[in-house]
């Protein structure tokens, strides 16, 4: 059973709909398995990333974590990031906070974990 599974999916952001990020991608991953993802700039790195934990969500085809495809509502989402993170090369790239310790806490803060 891949841990996760890419069938066939498409993902052209809006400025870009005459070249796709990704285009009939399909691609599966083991569960305890070490991928590299290697390319060119612009050739869908990032965008295959940001699906993993639904960030975005593919304009065709299916994203499975577990056997189970992605479910975007608020609460599967919820569900999916308690297992599923990123980490952005970049620190300026960081969602929330000025720095990785502010980052690493807003999620397990929001939860209602104790700071300790």
């Amino acid at each position: 059973m891949p841990l996760f599974r890419f069938l066939n999916v498409h993902y052209a952001y809006p400025t870009q709909t005459q070249r796709p990020a990704l285009q009939d991608f399909s691609l599966d991953i083991p569960a305890g398995e070490k991928i590299a993802v290697v390319g060119r700039n612009g050739s869908g790195k990032s965008t295959f990333f940001l699906h993993l934990n639904g960030l975005i969500k593919p304009h065709a085809g299916v994203v499975e974590f577990q056997d189970q495809p992605l479910d975007y509502s608020r609460s599967g989402l919820r569900a999916l990031r308690q297992k599923v993170g990123l980490v952005f090369q970049h620190p300026d790239d960081q969602l929330f906070s000025a720095s990785v310790r502010q980052d690493i806490s807003f999620g397990p803060l929001n939860l209602g974990l104790s700071e300790a």
